[in-house]
């Protein structure tokens, strides 16, 4: 089954009409209703308790949470009050975060794959219900648990990546993977390293959730599509890897002379190719968006997480998702 997901920018509405929204997207067809963590961003867990009142079965996805700004203890705590108060619809991704954004209130990015892994196996343990004494490399705890109402065993863990290291990891310790902005070239490079991580400790990904977060841009009038997507590339390429250059062919130098005017949104997009447009995106009439979609599906990605801009119009966007899209792959 593929499952499609659509990100909340909390920062961009008022807190009084989240359960507005997110009702509106449950019944547009989207299976998982995301919202980040920020310093930017509206409070992730009241964000959450809003979203949890606000609809009556979609999922709910904290993308992502990280290991520098909240303590893996006090993460369990507030995700299992959410699975509480929800009805245990809570999916949770766990990734290094940004390494500007940490330096940004004075926390050091070290160690981050250690970092990540010890958060995983702490939460997981704790919503599984066990009276957790661990010492890791950065956190130790000593008979704590959490309460019976705030576990869920069930509960699938995604590591939000995009490289080597994380993505190994992800295939040893986490139900799911969030890739950012993956394009079609890098997914069986991904599926690789999953496999390897997941044969190091003898675990099959039968199961395994594979989902691509990725700018989602639709409209009958393609080149608006188009345009609309441009800034976002440009986030894309601040971080992107050197092996996802390698894999599609995009030209360093090209990258360079975009990221020259970054972080001016409009003129880095004015220098954003084509190219760039279609290896970082999925953008377009509904026709072409369906058809990268089965490309990814493929290749094995069967979860997506639509993100910002969301077409020319927000509404044109989620009409062409539950009258064309998400219909074409739930059949």
């Amino acid at each position: 089954m593929v499952r499609f997901g659509i990100q909340f920018a909390s920062e961009e509405l008022d807190t009084k009409k989240i359960e507005q929204q997110v009702g509106e997207m449950e019944r547009y067809g989207f299976d998982i209703i995301w919202t980040g963590d920020s310093y930017f961003s509206r409070n992730p867990y009241i964000n959450l308790a809003l979203m949890a009142e606000g609809t009556e079965n979609a999922t709910l996805g904290l993308g992502c949470t990280n290991p520098y700004t909240r303590h893996p203890v006090f993460t369990a705590t507030a995700v299992g009050t959410i699975n509480e108060l929800s009805g245990n619809r809570l999916v949770l991704a766990i990734g290094a975060g940004s390494k500007d954004m940490l330096a940004s209130v004075n926390l050091f990015w070290d160690d981050p794959v250690q970092r990540v892994r010890e958060t995983i196996e702490i939460i997981k343990a704790l919503m599984a219900g066990k009276k957790l004494s661990y010492s890791g490399k950065f956190y130790k705890t000593t008979d704590i648990s959490l309460p019976k109402s705030f576990q869920n065993n069930e509960m699938p863990v995604y590591v939000a990546c995009r490289r080597k290291k994380m993505i190994t990891l992800a295939g040893n310790v986490a139900d799911g993977i969030i890739l950012d902005a993956a394009p079609l070239e890098y997914i069986p490079y991904a599926m690789e390293r999953l496999k390897i991580g997941a044969k190091a400790c003898g675990r099959s990904l039968k199961d395994f959730r594979f989902c691509n977060l990725i700018p989602f841009s639709v409209s009958e009038d393609r080149e608006m599509a188009r345009k609309s997507v441009r800034s976002f590339v440009c986030i894309d390429l601040v971080s992107v890897s050197k092996k996802t250059l390698e894999v599609t062919g995009v030209k360093r130098t090209d990258v360079d002379y975009v990221l020259e005017k970054w972080p001016d949104w409009n003129a880095s997009a004015e220098r954003v190719t084509e190219e760039m447009i279609d290896k970082f995106t999925l953008t377009g009439t509904k026709e072409e968006c369906a058809d990268k979609i089965r490309e990814y599906v493929d290749l094995g990605v069967k979860e997506f997480l639509l993100c910002a801009p969301l077409g020319p119009t927000l509404r044109g966007t989620l009409e062409a998702a539950r009258d064309y899209l998400i219909p074409k792959f739930k059949q």
